[in-house]
């Protein structure tokens, strides 16, 4: 099952930000009705609604007001919701806009990727065009099989007099490139990326757009970046010690 931008705000907002997750009672193309709500008027304005279910299952939807004695939010107009779909409420302080420059800040922190391509051979031929960025190749298989009698020539991947894939062969492409920037709720993270990695990356950079936010006011959060970062820092040496794949050798078997 693939991960969304959706899933990665929400595990993000769960770690850092005042979550309150709960059950809706009512709601419609405009609004969310929730009667176990107890907090304040106002006090989810500008914040953001993870729906987890529902016909809005995997948006996150920010608040325009928030009502108690109606204990009904109101967002811009998107299908409607109702009674039972389940969601997250987050306050402001991590907003959503806050939470995406966070992880797009953690994706460029954790810098080349391992990530995958897929290409379908076609009868006798050779060379096959690369798409920018995917010309660090460190592997190739041909059918599920290493493949060693190959090379790139031009931002072309060409293979070696007499090892030309057999016609509708699936050719898989290993390489080392950079995430592609995450905005909407339905971008997928790459599979090759761990959600948990991406997370405890963007932590630390959350905290520290808060603080901004807060004018360095927040001696509490102040405190907490230092041990965030040493987290992220020993998450990203982790994963980068077994996800930076060696360019397999050529005219030889992978070991």
């Amino acid at each position: 099952m693939a991960t969304l931008t959706f899933d990665v705000l929400l595990a993000l907002a769960l770690r850092v930000g005042d979550c309150f997750p709960s059950v809706a009672t009512g709601g419609s193309t405009t609004t969310l009705v929730d009667t176990a709500l107890t907090k304040p008027d106002n006090f989810y304005n500008n914040g953001t609604l993870f729906i987890k279910s529902g016909n809005n299952a995997d948006k996150a939807l920010i608040v325009r007001l928030y009502d108690l004695p109606t204990t009904t939010f109101t967002f811009d107009t998107t299908l409607a919701c109702a009674a039972g779909n389940i969601y997250v409420a987050v306050t402001k302080e991590y907003s959503k806009q806050l939470l995406l420059n966070a992880i797009n800040l953690a994706l460029t922190e954790i810098g080349s990727v391992l990530k995958s391509a897929s290409l379908t051979a076609v009868t006798a031929q050779r060379a096959y065009s690369l798409t920018a960025g995917t010309e660090d190749i460190r592997r190739v298989e041909v059918d599920d099989a290493p493949d060693h009698f190959w090379r790139v020539i031009d931002s072309d991947l060409v293979f070696d007099d007499g090892h030309t894939p057999s016609s509708a062969s699936t050719i898989t492409i290993y390489y080392m490139g950079e995430h592609s920037e995450l905005v909407d709720d339905d971008d997928v993270l790459d599979p090759m990326l761990p959600l948990d990695l991406v997370v405890k990356c963007a932590v630390p950079e959350a905290m520290k757009l808060r603080f901004r936010e807060a004018r360095g006011d927040d001696k509490a959060l102040a405190a907490l970046i230092a041990d965030a970062q040493n987290v992220a820092l020993q998450a990203k040496w982790k994963y980068l010690k077994r996800s930076n794949m060696p360019p397999d050798s050529h005219w030889a078997s992978y070991f």
